[in-house]
Parts: C-alpha cells; structure tokens; sequence
C-alpha cells in the first residue's frame, strides 16, 4: 500500500519527526528521490510550550513511501484525544535542542556539502566489513555480511530515533502485532533506544514534576524502583493478584485519594509474565485498567519485555487496546528475543513524549549505537516480519518447557515446606517464577542473602520488589539461564535453606518423641498427609481457604467428628473434657493416621485449645505431631515474632481468653486478644442471621486489626485465631503492615515436623 507521509517537521534539533524525516530522507541507504533540497521541507521551532505540536510547513510538498503492506484490518483511528504537553515536566521543557543533531539528515539531500558536523571520515575505520552467521527464517543457519553504505551507516553518527530502515521495520511490525494504524493516522511515534531501560528511563524523566506521584505495581521491576529512586516523585504502590495489578486495588486508591494533594499521572506496570510474580493480565483486565486510568488522565507506561515470550495466545496490548486515545506508552526490548547485549530497545508512543525523550537522548547518548541497530537490521531485513514472528515463537516454546521443568521441580522439591506458587498460578509467559517460603521470620531477604549462598543457589529475595520497605517471604526464580537437569538440585538446594529455618525455631511442636526405626505407618503406599479435625455443625463453616484442599500443596484428610457440637465445646469450663468427646476426637485421629497416613493432625477450632494435652496424652503416636488451632497458632508466634507483643483477632474474645487459653497455658502477658463486634457481618453469619458477605467480612477483620495494633504499639504479629478468618490473611498485613498467621500456617508447621520424623 501508499502510505502519504507529512512534510517533514523540525524543532530546531534532530528533526523532533524522525520517523517523518530521516527515515524518508534515507531510503535502504541512498537519498530518497521524492525530496527537493528546499529549506521549505523543515520547519524550525523551539519546543517550548507554544510551538511543541507539529505543524506542516507550508510550501512542502507530501512524500511518497512504499512500505511493506499492512493487514486490511488495521483501524483508521484518528489523532490521539488527550492534550499530551501537559505531561511533560517542567525539566524537559526547558531541555535545549541540539543544533548540531538537527542538521544530520539534511546532509542526506542531493548535491549537499556538509561543513556542519564533526563527523569522523569513514575511510579512517578500520572496519571493512561485519560478518554474522544467524538463525536463517527457516531455522537454520546462514551468513549475512554487512558492507558498502550499510557498513558506513553502522559506523558512523545516525539519527537520533534510530537507523532509518530499522525504524520503519519497527513501525510495520508495531501495527501489524497490535493492529494499530499508521503513525500518521494516529498521532504515535517509535524510537529506537539502548534497552527499554534506557527508554524508560529518560520517559520517566520527561513526565515526572517535582513532587509528583507514580502508582507502581507491588512488587514491582526493580530496575524501575531504582530509577525512580532519584527521581522527584514519591511511589504509590497498587496490589497485584493473579492477574498482574488489582483493578479494585488501583480504583480504591485513587478514590481515596486526599484531597488537595496533586494526583498522580502515571501507572507503570508489566502486564505480560510479570516481573518477578509471571502473572499475565487477560484483556478483561487490561480494559478495566484503562477505563480506570482515562478517567483519571493517568498515562500507562506498560513495559512489556515478556510481550513475545507467552506460551498461550498472546492477549491483546494495552497499546493495542488505546488505539485512538493516546493514553498509553509501550516499552519493548529485544533482549529478551535477539540479544541481551545488543542493548537494543524501542519505545512507542504519543508523538510529543517519544519526541520529548528523542530531544533527551539528543544531548545525553546522542543515539543508540549505529553497530547494534546495523546487526539487528541486517537480520530483520533477512527475516521479514513473519521470520521474526516465528523466531519469536520458538523462543516462547524454549521457555516453556523450562518453565514446566522448574515449576514441576519446585513441587517435587519443596513439598511440605508449604513454599508455593504465587497465587497459585502457573506463569504463561516470561521467565520467572514466584516462590513464597513458609519462613519463621516471614522475611527471605536473611536467607537468601547467606544460607542460600552458601548452599550455592541464588534468587532474588521478595523484598527487593516492593517500594514502600516492607518484608516479604517471597523470592524470585529464574529459570532462564538455569539447566533443566539442574532444576532438582537448585530447588533441592531451596530446601535444605528453609528447613534450616524451620529447625531454628524455638516452638516446641508436639512430637511425643522420635520415631523409632522400627515403626512403620500403616499405610505406606499413600503419600503423607494432614488430618484435619472438624466439629460437625455449622459453628465451624470453611471457606475460601479453610478447608479446601487446593490450598496445600499436600494432602488434606478432614474429617468432622460426629456429637462434637459447638454447645458441647463453647459450653466447656475448662474444669476437664468430657471422656467421651475426647475419645471421639482420638479415634478419628488414629483413623486418619492409620488409613490416610496423616503425619500430623490438627483441630480446627480454637475452643479446643483445653483438650490439647489430654489428646497429646492419650493418642500417643510416637512421630505424629498434633496441635489444636489456638493455643499453637500463638506459641507458633511467641517463638518467631520477637520480643514484641502478639495481636489475636477472634470471634469471641471473652470466651476465648477466660474460659480457654488460660486454662491451656498461654503467656497472656505477651498477648493481647481483641474480638469482632457483635451485630457485624461477619458475626451475623457465624450465627446464622445473615448470608456470608465477604467483602464486608474482610472489612471488619481488618478494622479491628488496625484498631489492635493503634491501642497496642508493641504488637509485632497477629494471629487470625477464628479458623473461619484465612481469607482474610493477606488484607489484614497489607493494612497492619505486620506478618500475620491462621491455621493454615499452623498446619504447614505440623505437616513439615511430622514429615521430618515421618522420613
């Protein structure tokens, strides 16, 4: 097809248009026919606040270029809807062009002689020619030479936005790969950069104002966490789940956001095999966020490295998805598909930001190297656009069995240390995976930084991810240098560092006493398991987590003891257990021992924390470590949590303390119980008044956490003793910003002791 360009537009530097300059002046290396050598075809301005929008000039006639045909289903979109110079920061405003740079392309003109530049002569280099053996399209190898005008281009000074060819190669690729139209059509321009990193960066510069606000995804690159570091700005961190960055988490922000104070402008996020989680938001999820972001005049600066390397079908980009909005700015890299080293990135975007970071590049690096942009042009060139997309797409295929060799490793490995999946979720792109550890100190950043050397494995620990300073249990795995074969021992490796921890700890978990060599489980064929012990009524009612076997990466056995009713247990005085409900919680444990292989078991309900020793006492089952929610969940913290106080939030706070866990022995002195409110929600469906309603639920857990930890500085964990409250786990220490346990750490804790002595 005929593409019409427009005149060619100058702001008294390297021609702010390159595309709708030098790549026209400079045609496969010679002087484009179509142009006249007439000072009338620029137009000079400074780019200052009045004279930033591209103007044609006046006299110049339009340019003819033939381009490689584009998808009939590429949209006509008109010019971008938001007025973009009124994010440009005060400093790249001011930012001087360069006189010297806006001159180049002009020396392109037929029958030019050049006295401007300090060009280096290229019969001064030593180069005579560059020779590459590549991956040909078809996947095999073949040679490619690069020399004559091409060599000369690749050694010499070029144009700031990138070698000419290159660019457009770049331009065709972009709307074919996320059916966009022209950059004319649509007002959005490409330049090519040294990495994404360095594009990032000079566009972070070219927004941010003194004293500004940046919402970033925690956890978050952070490569960009220290870019912004020394940046005018403070970061506001927006929660991700399974799906990269929370929609909900980004609208509550924004929607209580302080009055008065300047709101922020820009989101940066990774929405593609995030870096580190390897979550990848679907299109429902990337429309939610631009809806959000438009109606908030929020600039979406989407770094998408991982865009290519998706195992699945690949979701439409959020630049894909603003066509004719302009309110996205996308970062790619060919790191991640051709090479590292070639430091070859490009961004694309609203036209004024790439010309604002051209005008940066201009008068600090000057351009990215000509050598790289010539290596990576000489085999796009070869390839075409469909060899680069199949190349593409066996590098997505090479990944995806490593990631299917590691996650399978980390698995078979880290069973029964409860080190899980991010959410659960199997990566679908990219090259990462994101562990939790089921650490005593809920912070990796100490192991990982010793133990995990000296057993010769390296990850990045969690809180390297995060700006606001938190701790984190989470690290970072790699696996794309990594060998398959090697996958075992390096999560093997993990292993041995975790339960290092776990063996530091001072709880005394109650194994009767070491499993003799002699003694043999019943059922040696089942894999070991945990026995989870119910009452029979509706006073314990699992959701979400409890209760739901997915939520262990080992076996759950559970099992409701029939006449246990919550009168019998809430009625208890703590003056001696009846004999008979005692034995009906010891015959299903031995059952669940016996014929499921349990390893451990756990009762679920904090009222039985009086039964504890009379169930130690009377099951003993020599390796079986039992526990009963309550009373462990709090020595499980007392032996981890420091010096410090330990918060429990419960249902029922007087019942609790008085007529249980004194009579169990718990250290109140270091505990400070605070129940739910009568009447709440959540209070209402634990006594059957109401229909269950999360959301509120959550919201009152929380409030109560904060309200604690206000009254009582000296909290340094929380405990969600209610077994009806894991759910709510995660919202609870995203408020109260401390590490926090339920009964699902309780039953890691006994899986793994019990497993210990099991093996």
């Amino acid at each position: 097809m005929i593409v019409t360009k427009p005149p060619l537009i100058c702001y008294c530097r390297d021609l702010a248009s390159p595309q709708a300059s030098s790549h026209n002046i400079n045609e496969i290396g010679s002087v484009h026919s179509g142009l006249r050598a007439d000072s009338s075809v620029f137009d000079f301005r400074f780019p200052g606040h009045s004279h930033w929008q591209a103007r044609p000039c006046r006299n110049s006639a339009s340019v003819e270029h033939q381009t490689t045909p584009i998808a009939d289903h590429t949209p006509k979109m008109m010019a971008p809807k938001w007025d973009h110079t009124t994010f440009l920061s005060e400093r790249s405003l001011k930012r001087p062009p360069s006189a010297i740079r806006a001159l180049l392309p002009l020396e392109a003109l037929p029958g030019m002689i050049s006295l401007q530049a300090g060009k280096p002569a290229p019969e001064t280099f030593p180069f005579k020619s560059i020779s590459l053996e590549v991956t040909g399209e078809d996947g095999k190898n073949k040679k490619l030479e690069i020399n004559g005008p091409s060599l000369i281009e690749s050694l010499q000074y070029s144009a700031t936005a990138g070698i000419p060819r290159l660019v457009t190669f770049l331009e065709e690729w972009q709307m074919k790969s996320h059916c966009r139209g022209t950059p004319a059509e649509e007002g959005w321009s490409l330049s090519v950069t040294s990495g994404s990193q360095d594009a990032i960066t000079k566009a972070f510069e070219t927004v941010i104002s003194e004293n500004d606000f940046v919402l970033v995804e925690a956890p978050c690159f952070p490569g960009v966490l220290s870019t912004l570091a020394v940046q005018p700005c403070t970061l506001v961190a927006v929660e991700c789940d399974s799906e990269g960055i929370s929609a909900k988490a980004l609208e509550a922000t924004l929607a209580s956001w302080p009055e008065g104070r300047r709101k922020p402008r820009i989101l940066y996020l990774v929405p593609t095999g995030g870096n580190p989680t390897g979550a990848t938001a679907t299109e429902e999820r990337r429309k939610e966020i631009l809806r959000i972001c438009r109606q908030n005049q929020i600039l979406v600066f989407e770094d998408d490295p991982y865009c290519y390397l998706t195992f699945e079908k690949r979701v439409p980009s959020y630049w894909e998805l603003d066509a004719g909005f302009g309110g996205v700015v996308r970062f790619d890299s060919f790191s991640k598909i051709l090479s590292s080293g070639l430091r070859i990135g490009f961004i694309t975007g609203p036209k004024v930001i790439v010309d604002a970071v051209n005008l940066h590049t201009s008068s600090s690096n000057l351009q990215t190297s000509s050598t790289s942009q010539a290596i990576a042009q000489a085999l796009l060139l070869d390839w075409g656009i469909h060899g680069l997309n199949k190349h593409c797409e066996r590098v997505a295929a090479f990944y995806k069995v490593k990631r299917d060799a590691f996650e399978l490793a980390a698995r078979r490995q880290l069973e029964g240390l409860e080190i899980y999946l991010h959410f659960q979720v199997t990566p679908v792109a990219g090259m990462f995976l994101w562990l939790k550890l089921n650490l005593p100190t809920g912070d990796s950043q100490g192991l990982i930084g010793t133990k995990a050397i000296e057993e010769r494995v390296l990850a990045v620990p969690g809180a390297a991810f995060f700006s606001d300073g938190r701790t984190s249990a989470h690290v970072r795995v790699s696996y794309s240098i990594a060998k398959v074969e090697d996958a075992d021992e390096a999560f093997r490796r993990l292993a041995v560092c975790v339960r290092s921890a776990l063996d530091k700890q001072t709880l005394p978990l109650p194994v009767s006493r070491p499993l003799p060599a002699t003694t043999a489980f019943a059922t040696p064929s089942l894999p070991p398991a945990l026995g989870l012990l119910q009452l029979d009524n509706t006073f314990y009612r699992p959701i979400g987590d409890v209760g739901n076997p997915s939520t262990f990466s080992f076996p759950l056995q559970i099992v409701k003891i029939k006449g246990a009713s919550n009168t019998a247990v809430v009625g208890n005085k703590g003056s001696g257990w009846d004999s008979e409900l005692v034995n009906m919680f010891i015959t299903e444990a031995q059952k669940l021992i016996d014929e499921k292989n349990c390893v451990a078991i756990v009762t679920s309900c904090g009222f039985l924390a009086t039964m504890h020793s009379e169930l130690v006492a009377k099951l003993n089952r020599p390796g079986v470590a039992v526990g009963t929610s309550s009373l462990m969940q709090i020595q499980l913290v007392m032996s981890l949590g420091g010096p410090g106080m330990v918060g429990v939030i419960t249902f029922d706070a007087a019942s609790l303390t008085e007529k249980h866990l004194l009579q169990a022995g718990a250290d109140l002195n270091r505990t400070v119980v605070m129940g739910l409110k009568k009447g709440g929600a959540f209070w209402k469906w634990i006594n059957h008044m109401e229909k269950f309603d999360f959301e509120q639920s959550e919201k009152e857990v929380v409030e109560v956490a904060l309200e604690l930890v206000k009254a009582n500085p000296t909290v340094s964990s929380i405990v969600l003793e209610c077994t009806n409250m894991p759910p709510f786990a995660r919202s609870v220490q995203r408020a109260a910003k401390l590490p926090v346990y339920d009964i699902n750490t309780l039953a890691r804790m006994l899986f793994e002791a019990g497993s210990r002595s099991h093996a």
